[in-house]
């Protein structure tokens, strides 16, 4: 699903991608929560997700991205049988990489976790590194938000 976002200073209005899911009672550790494990499993589930939903991959057209790095910061404990949703846009592309941030929410619109993925064009064959074509840059280009840490 995308939804837009308020307009940026220079004027055009950003798209944000949403993912919805509901958390299983297996996904929960000793505490009665979801492990936190599994909140970078949703983070995977959003970034497919968005990917596919943008036309950047599909069926006839391979995953070509490796995930560099993720960080997750987790704010609020999710529990089982839970509607929740990630919010997702893109706060940079790089030459060869992008980075992504997620929100996930509970189904009262609570913060659960903020994130960062940074995720590198690659060529499995060649195992190495690719530089973005432009009609990748071009699909981001409206999920692209300069958050208020990165000003």
């Amino acid at each position: 699903m995308f939804i837009q976002s308020t307009q940026q200073e220079k004027g055009a209005p950003v798209m944000l991608h949403e993912t919805s899911l509901k958390t299983r009672y297996y996904e929960t550790d000793a505490m009665g929560h979801i492990n936190n494990t599994n909140y970078i499993a949703y983070l995977e589930v959003a970034r497919v997700d968005f990917l596919y939903g943008t036309g950047i991959s599909s069926k006839d057209k391979p995953f070509r991205f490796v995930v560099a790095s993720v960080r997750c910061d987790y704010l609020h404990p999710i529990y089982p049988w839970q509607d929740i949703r990630i919010t997702s846009w893109v706060s940079r592309i790089g030459n060869k990489s992008i980075t992504m941030r997620h929100e996930i929410l509970t189904e009262d619109g609570v913060t659960a976790a903020k994130a960062q993925v940074v995720m590198v064009r690659y060529d499995p064959a060649a195992r190495q590194s690719l530089p973005l074509d432009p009609e990748t840059v071009g699909k981001l280009r409206p999920y692209l938000r300069q958050d208020e840490a990165e000003k």
